[in-house]
This record gives structure tokens, sequence and C-alpha cells, in this order.
């Protein structure tokens, strides 16, 4: 085997690596994973706005009914009214490290998220990480959040 060969059988790997690597890429920034992304994004500085008064209760009501539904958009909704302004952190920034669809079982996709929080608490500013697991109910090409729980 000659030197050009060897050459070209080198760029051939790193051309399929390349290739293999956008293959990847594409497949974890579908459309369906930026959309529940999206919705995580969106829930979180709905529920913020409410929290911090920008927004009042009603306002973030009918926002919350656009990203999420069922037991999720109840129980977010029976905690803002319960709660109490000393138990909040201000969320200053989240961060989604990894969103990755774990299955679809009828209308209602499985998710892993692991997110970053840098909030701000009594004691200071923070920074935690979690990993949640989510429901998003599929139906007629509209995505809700149904539910979200920390692993």
């Amino acid at each position: 085997m000659g030197k050009g060969m060897r050459w070209l059988r080198v760029l051939c790997v790193c051309a399929m690596l390349c290739i293999f690597a956008t293959l990847l890429t594409a497949a974890a920034e579908s459309p369906e994973t930026r959309t529940v992304e999206s919705l995580l994004k969106t829930r979180v500085a709905i529920l913020n706005n409410m929290l911090t008064g920008n927004i009042t209760c009603s306002e973030g009501q009918e926002q919350l009914k656009k990203v999420e539904t069922d037991a999720l958009y109840t129980k977010d909704v029976e905690n803002i009214r319960a709660y109490d302004a000393s138990d909040y952190d201000a969320m200053e920034k989240m961060e989604i490290l990894s969103l990755q669809r774990q299955g679809k079982v009828c209308d209602i996709l499985h998710y892993e998220a692991k997110i970053r929080w840098n909030c701000v608490g009594y004691d200071g500013a923070y920074v935690d990480t979690a990993t949640y697991q989510i429901g998003v109910s599929c139906k007629d090409d509209t995505y809700r959040l149904i539910s979200i729980e920390i692993l």
C-alpha cells in the first residue's frame, strides 16, 4: 500500500467521523426537542414573573394554559396561590444542560433533562443542578407539559 492510499484512508475516516458527528447533533436537536425546551423555558419564565409580581396570578394562569395541562397545571396554580414570599429564592438563570427523549407511549413523550439553576436566596447566590423526568402531551401537533418530576 502506497503513501497516497494511506492518506486517502485517513481522509475518508475523518470525513466519516465528521458526517457521523453531524448526524448525531442533528438527531439531538430535533424540532420536537427544541419545542420541549421552549416549553420548559416559557413555563419557568411565567412562574418567575408570577412570583416576582411582574404579572398577576390570573395573567399567569392564562399563559400557563398555553404550555402545560392536566395535573402539572393544577399543581402549579395551587403552589402559586399557597406560596409565601419568604419561601421564594429568585431564579436568575436556567440552563438546560441536556434534554433527551426517553420514549413515547400513545400521545405522551417522555424526556429526561438536566438543568442548572442560578438562584439568589436568603444566604446569597448559589447554583443547583438537578435531573428531571418530563412528560409532554403531543395531541394534534400541540405540545404541552403534563409532568415534571425531579429524579
